[in-house]
């Protein structure tokens, strides 16, 4: 583990403070007394925040890449006698525990020489241990961590397939995804991404055993060229798919335990592109369902977010446009969907219409069960933020992490807010 250089700053009232700003809670689960913070973590190089999750102890881990401190890393991913000549840039994995603050309390960079990881994602284990997708180099690995930042193993999948950036034009996002599940009082690994050469590339999904070796891996090819798989979840002893394909809107796939297809549905025209720069998400429904938020014209008017309600069947039975005040010169990309006790919060990334620059926020949006807006907020309004998850935190407010573009390098971003999405405490 090596120190790192970590800079704190605030947002307030939509403008960029640069210092601390924290309100602290001696307790959890009073949403009165929520803690609020902005921190920026990373070094001299550009650095890409992918996950978080909240700890036991109400700190927060976050997963992403980083290309600072590459020299000094030793802790090796894999050992390859030849690395590919033809890497322009360094980047490793880059894994960040802090206290409820957001303040680092330890960190751990996994390199070597002519890395190339482009994006990870976080598990937690029933154990309570972390694990870390990595995408490098065509492959894939899981590196395992204990709560104190030791690792405990590294895993590169021996898998079949090139394991490659998602789909045409995605500004090198990695938009797959790991979950733990539970077969059989076992814990199982479901991974999905996209295999073969980019721009030609089809759907990958890989099912590891907790001994992280593989049981079964499929592809499966949804579009003509390039396929984007978004994210998996299992429905009863199924697994349902999110996907979108350069000639189909949204697609949903329903396989089995052992990977056969045996439905697939299409939401949307041909025209309507949801994905290409986007990045629709999913998550299971208190009904037995599926939510679905998308971006992309027409079904996202004037640049809103969709809502699509989707029964345990995978019909639609209901959508809607995310419509929210003061967004009608915005156009917003999907980026993150959790579920609430009473309703869903929603993240994207908010790219003003009028703006000459390319300057993003980040937007909070939560609904209720049926997608009626009930409050939104948007975050930033000087530099460059793209958003990438958010999380309920125990406290009752929110956690949002994405990356901030300061014109001389990108640094991983940690927005804390209250339970009405605000930096300020409620009284």
């Amino acid at each position: 583990m090596k120190s790192k250089y970590i800079v704190t700053f605030c947002f307030l009232c939509g403008l960029l403070v640069f210092s601390a700003c924290t309100k602290t809670t001696d307790t959890f689960g009073d949403a009165d007394k929520s803690a609020f913070f902005v921190k920026l973590y990373g070094g001299e190089e550009d650095q890409i925040g992918f996950d978080i999750r909240q700890k036991e102890d109400g700190g927060y881990l976050i997963a992403g890449t980083t290309q600072s401190f590459i020299n000094s890393s030793t802790d090796r991913i894999d050992t390859l006698d030849s690395p590919p000549n033809n890497i322009e840039e360094e980047w490793g994995a880059y894994l960040i525990s802090t206290d409820s603050e957001g303040n680092e309390l330890w960190s751990v960079l996994y390199g070597l020489p002519n890395i190339y990881v482009i994006g990870s994602r976080l598990s937690v284990s029933q154990t309570g241990d972390y694990l870390m997708l990595v995408n490098y180099y065509n492959k894939m690995a899981v590196v395992e961590v204990n709560n104190l930042g030791q690792t405990i193993r590294k895993k590169p999948l021996n898998s079949k397939f090139n394991w490659i950036i998602s789909g045409a034009n995605t500004n090198n996002r990695f938009k797959g995804n790991m979950h733990l599940i539970e077969e059989e009082g076992q814990e199982r690994f479901l991974i999905i991404g996209n295999v073969g050469e980019r721009d030609n590339d089809s759907l990958g999904v890989v099912k590891l055993s907790r001994e992280l070796d593989i049981i079964w891996e499929k592809k499966y090819k949804v579009g003509i060229d390039w396929d984007n798989g978004i994210d998996i979840y299992p429905l009863g002893d199924t697994y349902v798919i999110l996907s979108v394909a350069d000639d189909t809107a949204l697609s949903l796939l329903q396989i089995t335990s052992d990977g056969r297809i045996i439905d697939k549905r299409e939401y949307g025209e041909i025209e309507d592109v949801y994905a290409t720069d986007n990045e629709p998400r999913m998550i299971p429904s208190m009904d037995g369902g599926f939510i679905v938020v998308a971006s992309g014209e027409p079904f996202s008017k004037d640049g809103q977010l969709r809502f699509l309600q989707l029964n345990g069947s995978l019909d639609k039975i209901d959508e809607k446009c995310l419509t929210a005040e003061g967004i009608e010169e915005a156009k917003l990309s999907a980026r993150d969907i959790k579920a609430l006790p009473d309703g869903y919060i929603v993240l994207a990334s908010k790219l003003n219409k009028n703006s000459n620059k390319n300057e993003q926020d980040f937007y909070l949006i939560k609904t209720d069960f049926e997608g009626n807006v009930l409050f939104s907020e948007s975050y930033g309004n000087i530099e460059n933020n793209d958003a990438a998850r958010v999380i309920p935190t125990q406290d009752g407010g929110f956690a949002i992490l994405g990356t901030t573009d300061f014109s001389v390098n990108t640094v991983i971003s940690l927005v804390k807010t209250n339970a009405q999405g605000k930096l300020e405490s409620l009284q």
